[in-house]
């Protein structure tokens, strides 16, 4: 976010993109209220799936806040799953027999990166923004993935943090 805020003045007003990788993974976070904001940090309980879930529903409500904060220059944000990709080390620490069923439905790097080359540059997604995208398709977000209450909690919480460790942010916003 704090990355991205800094840059979002280069965009370029009409013809700007801003593609943000997430997952399907994002289904793994909290039922209902979709980021645990009380455990944040893992310090009552830690599950893998389910931070790694709650980050992807993250990045998922900020492409459409970006969306929303974006739409008076006409740049368009999305965000998209790239899918299982082989070659890589994401299953390094995974039993080889669960890392081979995972294989069966993975898709090449190649493969992988054709979504992200989609919304990056192909002339259908003009003017379609706050979208999440999988297999260059249009695809569903787990809620409260969609809900404005949540992605302005969201938005007001990560600003807090980031106010905490960059104190030029204010140079940013």
């Amino acid at each position: 976010m704090y990355l991205i805020l800094g840059l979002e003045g280069k965009l370029k007003d009409q013809t700007g993109r801003l593609v943000i990788v997430s997952s399907d993974a994002h289904n793994m976070a909290p039922k209902n209220i979709g980021v645990d904001f009380h455990n944040i940090s893992a310090e009552h309980k830690y599950s893998a799936a389910r931070f790694y879930g709650q980050s992807k529903l993250a990045n998922i409500a900020f492409a459409k806040s970006m969306s929303e904060r974006l739409a008076d220059r006409n740049i368009i944000a999305n965000s998209l799953h790239p899918g299982v990709i082989t070659g890589t080390s994401l299953f390094r620490h995974t039993p080889k027999p669960l890392a081979w069923v995972f294989s069966l439905f993975s898709k090449t790097i190649e493969q992988g990166a054709a979504t992200q080359c989609y919304l990056a540059a192909h002339s259908d997604l003009t003017g379609k923004t706050a979208g999440y995208f999988s297999h260059c398709k249009l695809a569903k977000v787990k809620a409260p993935g969609d809900d404005p209450e949540f992605r302005s909690r969201l938005w007001r919480f990560s600003m807090e943090i980031i106010k905490k460790h960059a104190p030029d942010l204010d140079s940013i916003t």
